[in-house]
């Protein structure tokens, strides 16, 4: 029987292991006797707010201009129904885009498969989780870059292009590398159908949500070059990881470099 079934015995010899090590070991340290969400983090006995706040900045005024229109009596419900409308929508903007590049069939089929994708059920059943609306402003990205191709509003769309990728990396910093790398590449390839202008409002939309993120990062933790993601035990490549007023300070590249 055990030569039969060697590799299936293994594997859930080496889970059971792993569960164990995980739960005595690990798991006491992680949490040091603490439960918490996972958008914060104790420290020194104090809940405090981890991860990138773009997410937050971002929900929040949306969440409040929903209000002043349909009334704080339907906070809950607006709340609730925001990230699951962004996954609605982005299958439009996919198709706006996919339709450009290639031909219409295909491009709805590719939209519609979108919508039955389990991950993107999955994520647009979770309120405020940064996923659904990452996706959603890469896409809305694309889109604007592909339609400042016509004769028509190059330039404002142009600057959505860039105001688009500058709140993903806002929402997301740690995808800094590779959004930094596909807005580049769309940059270059644009060369022979964008004039200086569409290049000046590109930069004006990336200026803009660089201004906000540093903001919105001294703000939350007392640093534009810092950030609560994960919470650091050493000192990391002599950059010296500190404590104000009861957040934790980590290196920006160091969180951007992290598995």
């Amino acid at each position: 029987m055990f030569k039969r079934n060697w590799k299936i015995i293994t594997l859930v010899v080496l889970g059971a292991v792993f569960f164990v090590v995980y739960l005595y070991l690990y798991l006491p340290t992680i949490t040091a006797s603490q439960v918490h969400p996972r958008s914060t983090t104790v420290v020194n006995g104090a809940i405090v707010p981890i991860g990138f706040p773009g997410v937050i900045v971002i929900f929040g005024l949306i969440t409040k201009l929903l209000m002043k229109i349909f009334g704080i009596g339907n906070f809950n419900l607006l709340t609730a129904a925001l990230t699951p409308f962004l996954a609605a929508l982005t299958p439009l903007f996919f198709y706006g885009f996919l339709r450009r590049i290639w031909d219409e069939h295909g491009a709805w089929f590719s939209a519609v498969l979108l919508f039955f994708l389990p991950s993107w059920w999955y994520y647009a059943s979770r309120p405020f989780q940064h996923n659904t609306l990452l996706v959603f402003l890469i896409i809305v990205g694309l889109y604007c870059y592909i339609v400042s191709f016509a004769k028509f509003k190059k330039i404002w769309f142009g600057f959505l292009f860039g105001l688009c990728f500058g709140l993903a990396i806002y929402v997301r910093p740690s995808e800094i590398v590779w959004l930094a790398a596909l807005g580049a590449s769309e940059l270059i390839a644009a060369r022979k159908v964008w004039s200086w202008r569409e290049y000046f409002a590109c930069g004006v939309g990336l200026v803009l949500t660089a201004i906000l993120f540093f903001t919105t990062q001294t703000t939350f933790y007392g640093s534009a070059f810092a950030s609560g993601y994960v919470r650091p035990t050493i000192d990391v490549w002599g950059m010296e990881c500190f404590s104000n007023s009861g957040t934790w300070h980590i290196s920006m590249v160091f969180t951007v470099s992290s598995p």
